[in-house]
């Protein structure tokens, strides 16, 4: 079955935007996308931590053509405009973007239906705003109505509009060369046959009877959209607590374990759960307490807790492992280099000013536009930077040579982002000298009584969560 053509126009811009995307996250893994039909309508349903990142990444993991539903101030900044409107973008309008005056966003969910009435395809994110919890807030109801207006306007009882919830998983969403989870969650399917036997039909019911049974069934499928979203994201009451789940969980898996991203996701989302279940537990508490200075620890000596983990306490041994890798950087060398020194003013630019567009006032910064406003500096930093050494090129070599150079640079900027020889090297200093300077063998014992208090605690409660998640089944 062949997808729906795509306009160029669309692919280009979706295709540049994967590309600068696969630039600043090392790795995006994806779930779930064979759930993903090649035809008829979809409402991609996502949760919305890192503004306009989030409908990047879902289109670029989708053959289907999809249309943003987006801000309508998104439409006043230069170019951006012009792209969305290439995108097909449906404007809302939203009360707190207009002094808190309630919006008629009638038209939006006209726009919308009319999408999928076309057997296209829509990505929206039902919270209403891009924030930085990291859980779900009450979604809106915006995207079921389009739904139900859509099929309710179709001349065929067979007409079917998909419901997909998407779940975004970021490491640290705002640091570069960090990583992402996408899984695409089990499919909604609703036909007009199954909508009209469940709010009635004409010469059925009265008009206030269908639009009550109508609005009853928005919110039951708000809920459940809902709901799903929960089971496909991690849910926690702060960054600081998921980062400590993460840490119980790499100690209670054994060592060597090979899991993908979708089973470390859900058995984190189960560290989640039981932390829910039990955070009043003093047990819990002083464990919690424990991890976290623990963390502490790790942190001001810029040590992961792998390096804790797998250390041998013989310094041939960690001498030997730090070799091995600055010999396989200094090969690399070479082709990272240049590109390197080229681009790292570039993300030094771009990372101060975006953090100088996402500031709060506060004094902080807005945790969710932070890579948007990062990632669109750079996206201005790099052809002002490409433009000037093609130039400096033409002036030096002639016009002939610009190709190759550019060429070059790009390669080696790429090269770069993917080893990070600057970083590295400053890295392997200073990790050598407190491995071998630090008294890491009191860390590695405390480190195994962690572990021992965690799977203790852990094994306690996995069977009453387990039984919990196979009863929802």
């Amino acid at each position: 079955m062949a997808v729906k053509y795509v306009p160029l126009a669309y692919r280009l811009i979706r295709d540049f935007f994967t590309f600068i995307i696969n630039v600043f996250y090392s790795q995006i893994d994806v779930t779930g996308q064979n759930e993903i039909p090649e035809e008829g309508p979809i409402i991609f349903c996502g949760n919305h931590g890192n503004g306009l990142i989030d409908p990047a990444i879902i289109m670029g993991e989708t053959k289907r053509m999809i249309s943003p539903i987006a801000k309508a101030p998104l439409w006043k900044t230069p170019v951006l405009g012009t792209l969305l409107n290439a995108l097909h973008a449906v404007p809302v309008y939203r009360k707190q973007d207009f002094g808190g005056a309630t919006q008629n966003n009638t038209g939006a969910i006209d726009a919308m239906a009319q999408i999928l009435s076309r057997n296209d395809c829509l990505v929206i994110f039902p919270e209403g705003i891009s924030h930085d919890d990291p859980s779900i807030v009450e979604l809106k109801t915006g995207f079921a109505r389009a739904a139900v207006q859509a099929l309710l306007s179709s001349n065929s009882d067979d007409f079917k509009v998909t419901i997909i919830p998407v779940g975004i998983n970021y490491n640290e969403k705002s640091v570069f060369r960090s990583s992402v989870f996408l899984e695409f969650g089990h499919p909604i399917y609703i036909t007009k046959r199954e909508l009209v036997a469940r709010i009635g039909g004409k010469g059925q019911k009265s008009e206030e009877e269908i639009e009550n049974a109508s609005h009853q069934y928005v919110t039951e499928l708000t809920h459940n959209v809902h709901k799903m979203l929960l089971e496909i994201t991690l849910q926690a009451p702060s960054w600081d607590t998921i980062r400590l789940l993460h840490l119980a969980r790499d100690m209670y898996l054994e060592r060597g374990n090979k899991l993908s991203k979708e089973e470390v996701i859900k058995i984190t989302h189960r560290f989640a759960k039981g932390y829910k279940k039990a955070v009043q537990n003093k047990q819990i508490a002083s464990l919690l307490d424990d991890l976290q200075t623990y963390k502490h620890q790790l942190d001001l000596l810029r040590v992961s807790d792998k390096h804790i983990e797998e250390l041998t306490l013989k310094k041939r041994s960690i001498a030997w492992d730090v070799t091995r890798s600055v010999f396989f950087h200094l090969v690399c060398l070479p082709l990272a280099l240049p590109g390197a020194i080229i681009h790292a003013p570039i993300g030094i630019a771009s990372s101060w000013l975006g953090a100088y567009l996402s500031r709060n006032p506060e004094g902080g910064v807005y945790g969710d536009s932070l890579a948007s406003y990062t990632i669109a500096s750079a996206m201005v930093f790099v052809p002002l930077t490409y433009a000037g050494i093609a130039i400096a090129t033409w002036k030096d070599f002639g016009a002939s040579k610009i190709p190759l150079v550019i060429a070059s640079v790009v390669l080696s900027g790429l090269f770069a982002a993917r080893t990070r020889p600057l970083s590295f090297f400053g890295k392997a200093v200073s990790l050598t000298l407190k491995l071998i300077l630090a008294d890491f063998r009191t860390m590695k014992q405390r480190r195994k009584q962690l572990q021992s208090r965690v799977r203790d605690l852990i094994n306690k409660y996995h069977e009453e969560i387990e039984n919990e998640d196979n009863n929802k089944q």
